[in-house]
């Protein structure tokens, strides 16, 4: 790789030049492969170390020592390292890079001292610490061995020369922007090393793994007692969470390391103690030095000073802010994140009026978006932007990453909050920015701009602006190619999620083999990274795997998706299993798709237990942070409801509805515009749920609540909402269809045609299917309305869309294209057009018997409704063999489904057995006639105690022909009672 260094850094080391030419040595050439093997070859830029030099006594040291002077003036960092003396130059030195710092801030002045081993240090050296304290106020700090120093040093320089970029630890190395950065440890830092709670978290965690090991070799015996079971499923559980404790705790200290290492001017005493008190291991000691209390006390007395004290004020930012970083260490402290919140407030207050350490607000907007309080985060991110800008127009500098950074925040919470005007407003001005980087620097900014292009495919998908996602996933592919060309393990993580993307945007535009393409390219990438680090890369590879479940879901490759739901459960359930409290959450959302899938299986044991599994889960996490989970559990609820509401548990199905509504009524009450779309789509659900019930007044009070929110998302955002607002125009026109207002009916359903026709036109492929489906409905109305002809001309629109989508992707559309052959054979029907009834009745029996062979559960619904408007249609044409034929197919079909799920099937069940008591009615053969229609009628008083509203129509069909049926067999009294029963049932 050819680049120019653009940015060179002087470094300079200071040191008693006798006692420590080793560590010099050492620590120039830790900088100098610093510098060549990772600045300069990722972030293009060089470090330049300067060190003293030994001098000839004889030798007249004032010239070179100027030139040393003038050296530290020049530099960027000053690094000044003790052990039993104190030189006479080296002071000197120190006095410059004082002098000049108090003038410029530069250089920044780090001190470390080595620790003399089985002694105190020497009475000179003692004297300089107490300097440095009294006069200085900078923090120093103590080492043992040279090596110990190098994250210090790292961390330090990160901080002067690359201030944004994203220091961190991951899989126990310390990373920037997820590149590895050599010849670091941080175990190595005294912080780490003494932190007892640490200490004291890993000897537990080390004592029950060997508990654990030893336990499991009886565990996995066929004939384990039972106690056993139970003892190593306790100590295993123990352990997952102790390990996830341990993994929080690094981190945070590891924040605090840093804020050690951001330490280069003054720092007030009580800080400079706080932070002798971590690196001892101490956090709780730590803390009370930095007690609230006080710290309010003196933060409210210098807000209410007319003076501007910023030197204090900056002193008590900075304390707020370690005890923030402090607080996120206390794992046991339930309360840690209010507190942390609290002082964040106080620091907000501080940067108002004193205008300084204005990145604390950004820091709090990141940590809101954290805790999932959206609107907040959102109002603080965009405060950061107005203090950026100010700043600016005072004429002070302000990097542009910085403003990328509060930009690209704004834009990440708006979006979420589905401010999507918002979110592209503030994208844009960061991509602005970033273009203009990447132009002055690429191989520098190349990953940031990746991002940017990345992040606002990201939107326009979401808001359905199709072509200009695509447009800007391209940009970031071509980028994250090349990136990963040059640097495969630092970018291909990066391009893996774009591929990955890219399939969910083709699957949204209905473009499965693309869908599939970019899907199969995420999953080789994945699945070599995750044999390469299995512990980083499971939670991307079990996202992936579960996303290939959702794709050949849409596919109706249902085994295929049955297949990588159950990878995707296999990874998720060992995460989960070594840490409960990082991955309960995914692990709850797989459970929640595997109930979906078993649904749309027509497997509602299976999707019940899933769902359930997932419930349990979720209000565990909605317990324990109702902020963060509130809309997952609402989600749940929701889902929880249209399963009860498939299989006629029309009592659990409300139940689960109202749960969600009560959640989502409060959420869109704190935040309409993040929450409305979620809102109305459940009060779409019960509009439908009352709908069944025959509840006609409720249904449409929701269904018009449902309405009125999405035509005012429409009007905030055509493009985002305008599929959403045909469907509710489609769904209020079924509606008005179920309660006979034909007029309404069509109106609706006209509206919801105008917008699929215009969506049609601009994207076919992502709406084709939706238009389809305002034809059918159009259809339907225009059937009822007996105008047979517009009925046909409707339904042969639909079909030539379906049989089209069939051509380019027969797997995903045959279910559709089967309901439009039997719409029609139906229509013909009506029509006495007995030959085209048929001939479309048997397209679609060849298509369902197809799909049935390779998946009976899902279909078997279908198929056996078909065998029974078969069997009608054989009635009609008097070939009663054939009509028998069909209806002991159907009938098969239905006595299974029913056994399987009683509820569910129920009403299928008892219709058919009707229809077969129609067919014998037809053929004079009165006593089994009798047998099926008394078997239909049991079933239907069933259902009608248990809903009359649902079930009153098909109870008086029944008692009707049964009236009928027992007039010809002589038994008038029981035709007479079914007679009027049918009465009162009318009345």
């Amino acid at each position: 790789m050819s680049y120019e260094i653009k940015n060179v850094y002087t470094i300079f080391f200071a040191s008693s030049i006798t006692e420590l030419e080793f560590e010099r040595l050492k620590l120039t050439n830790f900088v100098n492969g610093l510098s060549a093997h990772y600045l300069e070859k990722f972030f293009e830029i060089r470090l330049l170390p300067i060190i003293c030099e030994d001098e000839d006594p004889c030798m007249a040291h004032a010239g070179k020592q100027a030139e040393y002077d003038q050296a530290i003036r020049d530099s960027r960092m000053c690094f000044f390292v003790f052990y039993k003396k104190v030189g006479e130059y080296t002071v000197h030195e120190l006095e410059v890079a004082k002098a000049a710092f108090d003038s410029t801030e530069l250089p920044k002045i780090y001190f470390f001292f080595k620790k003399p081993h089985g002694e105190e240090f020497s009475s000179e050296v003692v004297e300089l610490q107490s300097k440095l304290d009294r006069d200085f106020g900078h923090y120093y700090n103590f080492f043992d061995d040279i090596d110990t120093v190098h994250l210090r040093i790292v961390l330090q320089i990160m901080e002067q020369v690359l201030p944004k970029v994203s220091v961190k630890l991951k899989d126990g190395k310390v990373t920037a922007n997820d590149l590895p950065i050599p010849g670091v440890d941080p175990m190595s830092l005294p912080e780490f090393k003494n932190n007892r709670d640490l200490a004291r978290l890993r000897v537990e965690y080390d004592e029950l793994t060997a508990e654990c090991d030893e336990l499991y070799e009886e565990f996995k015996q066929p004939d384990c007692p039972t106690a056993i079971v139970a003892d190593y499923a306790r100590k295993a559980a123990r352990k997952a969470s102790l390990q996830e404790e341990i993994r929080q705790l690094l981190d945070n200290i590891f924040n605090i390391s840093k804020e050690i290492c951001s330490e280069s001017g003054v720092v007030d005493a009580k800080r400079r103690a706080a932070y002798r008190y971590l690196e001892e291991g101490d956090s709780k000691k730590a803390l009370e030095l930095l007690d609230a209390g006080e710290l309010s006390e003196a933060s409210n007395r210098l807000l209410s000073r007319a003076d501007m004290m910023d030197a204090e004020a900056q002193s008590l930012i900075d304390s707020w802010k370690l005890r923030i970083d402090i607080l996120l260490t206390m794992t046991e402290d339930s309360q840690r994140f209010e507190k942390a919140r609290a002082a964040y407030e106080t620091i907000e207050k501080l940067v108002d009026k004193f205008r300084i350490g204005i990145e604390k607000i950004l820091d709090y907007a990141e940590f809101l978006h954290k805790q999932n309080v959206l609107g907040l985060a959102y109002d603080k991110a965009l405060q950061y932007v107005r203090l950026l800008k100010a700043e600016k127009s005072l004429g002070k500098a302000v990097a542009d990453k910085t403003l990328v950074a509060a930009y690209n925040l704004a834009g990440l919470v708006a979006q979420k909050l589905h401010a999507y005007g918002k979110a592209q407003e503030y994208y844009e001005k960061a991509l602005e920015i970033r273009e203009k980087l990447y132009e002055e620097n690429p191989s520098a900014y190349a990953d940031d701009l990746a991002l940017t292009y990345h992040n606002l495919g990201g939107l326009y998908r979401d808001i359905k602006e199709y072509g200009k996602a695509r447009e800007y996933y391209e940009k970031a592919l071509k980028l994250d190619k090349k990136l990963s060309q040059e640097n495969p393990s630092a970018h291909a993580p990066n391009l893996a999620l774009l591929y990955n993307n890219l399939s969910a945007l083709y699957n949204a535009l209905n473009e499965y083999d693309k869908a599939r393409e970019y899907c199969e390219k995420a999953l080789g990438m994945q699945e070599k990274l995750y044999a390469e680090n299995s512990s980083a890369y499971a939670p991307n590879l079990a996202l992936l795997y579960n996303n290939l479940g959702a794709l050949y879901n849409a596919l109706n490759k249902y085994d295929k998706a049955r297949e990588y739901c159950e990878k995707a459960l296999e990874i998720r359930e060992k995460l989960y299993e070594e840490n409960p409290s990082a991955y309960a959450p995914d692990l709850a959302l797989l459970y929640h798709n595997l109930g979906v899938l078993h649904k749309d299986l027509n497997e509602y044991d299976k999707a019940r237990e899933y769902c359930e599994k997932a419930l349990g889960m979720q209000e565990k996490l909605y317990a324990e942070n109702s902020s963060a989970y509130a809309p997952n559990l609402a989600l749940l609820y929701n889902n929880l409801g249209g399963l009860y509401s498939d299989i006629k548990e029309y009592d659990k199905a409300r139940e689960y509805c109202e749960k969600a509504l009560e959640i989502r009524e409060k959420l869109y009450e704190e935040n309409p515009s993040a929450y409305a779309p979620d809102l109305e789509l459940l009060y779409h659900n019960l509009g439908v749920l009352h709908k069944d019930l025959n509840e006609y007044d409720k249904a449409r009070e929701y269904c018009e609540k449902a309405l009125g929110m999405q035509e005012q998302l429409y009007a905030e955002h055509p493009s985002a909402h305008a599929d959403v607002l045909a469907l509710a125009y489609n769904n209020l026109g079924n509606l008005h269809y179920n309660i006979n207002e034909y007029g309404k009916a069509r109106e609706y359903h006209e509206k919801a045609l105008e917008i699929r026709e215009k969506l049609y036109a601009e994207n076919p492929s992502a709406h084709a299917p939706d238009l389809a489906k305002t034809y059918v409905s159009l259809a339907y109305l225009y059937k009822a309305l007996y105008k047979y002809s517009e009925a046909r001309e409707y339904y042969e629109q639909a079909l030539r869309i379906r049989e089209k989508l069939y051509a380019e992707n027969p797997s995903a559309h045959a279910p559709d294209l089967a309901c439009i052959y039997n719409s029609l054979g139906l229509l013909h029907a009506d029509l006495k057009e007995y030959g085209k009834a048929r001939e479309y009745c048997e397209k679609a029996l060849e298509i369902r018997e197809k799909l049935y062979a390779e998946n009976p559960s899902a279909y078997a619904p279908n198929l056996a409704l078909l065998y029974n408007n078969l069997s009608a249609l054989y009635n009609a044409l008097n070939e009663y063999d054939k009509a028998r034929e069909y209806c002991e197919k159907a009938l098969k079909l239905d006595n299974k489904l029913s056994q399987e799920n009683p509820s569910a099937y129920a009403p299928d069940l008892a219709l058919l057995y009707h229809n077969l008591g129609v067919l014998h009615k037809d053929l004079n053969e009165y006593d089994k006639a009798r047998e099926y229609c008394e078997k239909a009628l049991g079933m239907q008083e069933q259902l009608y105690a248990e809903n009359p509203f649902a079930y009153a129509s098909d109870l008086a069909v029944v008692y009707g022909n049964l009236a009928e049926i027992y007039k010809e067999l002589g038994e008038t009294e029981l035709s007479q009672e079914c007679l009027n029963k049918l009465k009162s049932l009318k009345q």
